[in-house]
């Protein structure tokens, strides 16, 4: 009996020794979501990605994120209707699965709309209907003051009754206007490039025969100064009529 019962203890051994080396086949994912600094007013769009080792047939998660500091805009990726936004998460769900796929890619729009931090905690898993793999993932959204704007550039300037040579370019500085002798008034208009900048010495002004010089100063939302000169040359009377001839040869 004593001979039996070691025998079946034995076997036992043996047999959990055998089944402890069978490699086990274990599914894995994971996960990533993506960081990066921002300024007020930027739009910022976090990338998700899922990865299984197994064909999946769904993807379903939950990105958390700083109501404060970001605003939800939308996702790409899944259907609008399979996304819920409640207080600082967003949870989708995507189903459009078919064939061999072990992966979902994601994108989340949100606007920057203070200073602060945003953790983005992603929590996500993917499956079928016999079983699922989670995987989570966490970064660190950014959002600072902008740094005040060197952009001093025009995108614009025009003379009223009167012909800008050359032509307008944000490089160029040095212009003249030419008007007829029948024009003693004009008006400069300029725009900056940047809203904040700003400019002085356009307006209306009264204009004598001969050159009339004009200085336009930008100046950008941190200080720098940029100058554009124009001069706006009324012709005389005898000019006049050479330039309106010339008009009538080149239009007949």
């Amino acid at each position: 009996m004593k001979k039996t019962v070691k025998r079946i203890v034995l076997l036992v051994i043996v047999i959990c020794l055998f089944v402890s080396l069978i490699p086990l086949s274990v599914s894995a994912s994971s996960a990533s979501v993506s960081a990066g600094t921002y300024n007020v007013g930027d739009t910022v769009k976090v990338s998700i990605r899922y990865t299984a080792d197994n064909n999946i047939a769904s993807v379903e998660g939950t990105l958390s994120y700083n109501s404060s500091v970001l605003q939800y805009a939308g996702i790409s990726g899944v259907p609008a209707d399979d996304a819920v936004v409640s207080g600082g998460s967003v949870h989708f769900l995507d189903t459009a699965f078919s064939g061999n796929t072990k992966t979902g890619s994601y994108t989340v729009t949100f606007k920057a709309i203070a200073v602060g931090t945003s953790s983005m905690g992603l929590n996500i898993e993917g499956g079928d209907s016999s079983q699922a793999y989670p995987a989570n993932a966490n970064s660190v959204v950014t959002v600072k003051t902008p740094e005040p704007s060197s952009n001093a550039n025009l995108s614009s300037i025009t003379v009223t009754n009167a012909t800008l040579s050359p032509g307008f370019s944000s490089n160029t500085t040095n212009y003249v206007a030419t008007a007829k002798y029948s024009v003693d008034k004009v008006t400069i208009k300029a725009t900056a490039v940047h809203n904040k900048a700003n400019i002085v010495g356009a307006g209306t002004f009264d204009i004598k025969v001969g050159d009339n010089n004009h200085t336009i100063t930008v100046t950008a939302e941190n200080g720098t100064k940029k100058s554009y000169e124009v001069n706006v040359k009324r012709l005389t009377q005898e000019e006049t009529a050479i330039l309106e001839e010339q008009e009538r040869a080149s239009d007949p």
